[in-house]
């Protein structure tokens, strides 16, 4: 039987502005990723960071549902897993 797995994507402290040594601004975007039913961390979950169809970065969970993507420019994203 598949057990359908809801997942909800919670930021942990939201999306982070800083200024690299290039004068750009950067953004780091962290949370976790969990099951939405039992509220369990999901492991090796694929996040992607998109803009318009091209894959900008991206990352897995970790063991306790946790990721973050660094170095982000400026702009307008779509955030999937």
């Amino acid at each position: 039987m598949t057990r359908r797995i809801l997942i909800v994507i919670c930021l942990l402290a939201g999306v982070l502005s800083v200024r690299s040594a290039d004068g750009q601004d950067r953004a780091l975007i962290r949370g976790f990723v969990t099951d939405l039913e039992d509220g369990e961390s999901l492991v090796g979950v694929n996040v992607a960071l998109r803009r318009d169809t091209v894959l900008v970065t991206g990352a897995a969970t970790r063991s306790d549902g946790f990721y973050g993507l660094q170095g982000i420019p400026s702009g307008t994203y779509v955030l999937a897993i």
